[in-house]
């Protein structure tokens, strides 16, 4: 009788271990899984901002001459808020409202004017470099990633 009931226990802690085991697989299959999707989201997310830098600092790059045209001033005013509205139409979009609201902050960052520029011109490249600056923080760290809760 002992004999039969030490069997019966053995087999019961046997099967047991073997689910316990099965499930904690299962569960760091799952885990492993998540996170690879994670750092995948995460991998696209820093090259679109990554993107958007190069194209900010290829636009405050462009050369604009001093006493260009009153056309030529406006063309890449008009530039610079496509980039920015184009940029921060996709980090609300992506990251959400929170992450939006820091790309276009400038709270940080003092007026001034970049001499032997048209002010109009001045501005917006300023207004270019802020954001670069935004942006490359953004880069930095994905505090400002949402996740899920856009």
């Amino acid at each position: 009788m002992g004999a039969l009931l030490a069997l019966i226990v053995s087999i019961t802690t046997l099967s047991w271990a073997w689910f316990s085991a099965a499930r904690n697989e299962y569960k760091s299959s799952q885990s492993t899984e998540a996170a690879d999707r994670e750092k995948a989201r995460l991998a696209v997310i820093r090259s679109n901002l990554q993107s958007f830098y190069i194209e900010g600092g290829s636009l405050l790059e462009k050369p604009v001459p001093q006493g260009a045209s009153a056309e030529v001033i406006a063309q890449y005013t008009e530039e610079a808020g496509a980039w920015a509205t184009k940029a921060n139409t996709w980090i609300g979009t992506e990251l959400g409202m929170a992450a939006s609201a820091r790309f276009v902050d400038r709270t940080a960052y003092p007026s001034r004017l970049m001499t032997g520029v048209d002010p109009a011109v001045s501005n917006a490249k300023m207004f270019i470099a802020d954001l670069r600056q935004n942006l490359a923080k953004m880069i930095e760290t994905n505090a400002w990633d949402a996740g899920g809760a856009k």
